[in-house]
C-alpha cells in the first residue's frame, strides 16, 4: 500500500512540475497594458478570455537601416489566437502604413507596436532574437 502512495506521489509530482513549465512562459496581461513577446511566448487575459502566442516573424524585408530601398518591405508576424476559437494569424507590419497591424476579438483589439531588433544590412537576424511588443485595449 506505501508504494502504491508513494508512485501517486511521485506521479503527482511530475504533472504538477510538468504543469509549471507550461505557464512558465505565460505572461498575464490586461487591457491598457504594452506588453513585449519573445518566439514562443504566450501572453493571456484572464478577464478577456484570450491568449495570444507570438509563433515567429514569417517574413522579415523591412528596408535596412541605412540604406536606400526601392520598397519599404515588410516584415510578417505569426500569431496564434485562443480565444472562443484557435486561430492562426498572419500580421504585416510596413514602415508607413500599419492600418493592418491590428486585430478585434472579443471586444478588444490587440495593436503591434514595435519588432525588433530592426534589420542592419551587416547584420542577420536570428529567428529567437526578434521581440514583438503588442498593446491590449477595449474596443
Amino acid at each position: 500500500m506505501t508504494t502504491r502512495w508513494f508512485s501517486f506521489f511521485i506521479a503527482l509530482s511530475g504533472l504538477a512540475f510538468i504543469a509549471a513549465r507550461c505557464h512558465k512562459d505565460t505572461l498575464h496581461v490586461e487591457p491598457g497594458q504594452t506588453f513585449t513577446l519573445a518566439p514562443g511566448q504566450t501572453a493571456a487575459c484572464k478577464s478577456c478570455n484570450l491568449a495570444f502566442t507570438f509563433t515567429g516573424v514569417g517574413e522579415d524585408s523591412r528596408c535596412p537601416r541605412y540604406t536606400n530601398c526601392v520598397w519599404e518591405g515588410q516584415a510578417v508576424i505569426r500569431l496564434q489566437l485562443n480565444g472562443a476559437a484557435e486561430e492562426a494569424v498572419d500580421i504585416k507590419l510596413r514602415a508607413t502604413n500599419n492600418d493592418g497591424a491590428n486585430i478585434a476579438r472579443g471586444g478588444h483589439r490587440l495593436s503591434v507596436q514595435t519588432l525588433d531588433p530592426y534589420p542592419e544590412s551587416d547584420k542577420k537576424i536570428a529567428p529567437e532574437d526578434y521581440r514583438l511588443t503588442l498593446s491590449l485595449e477595449k474596443e
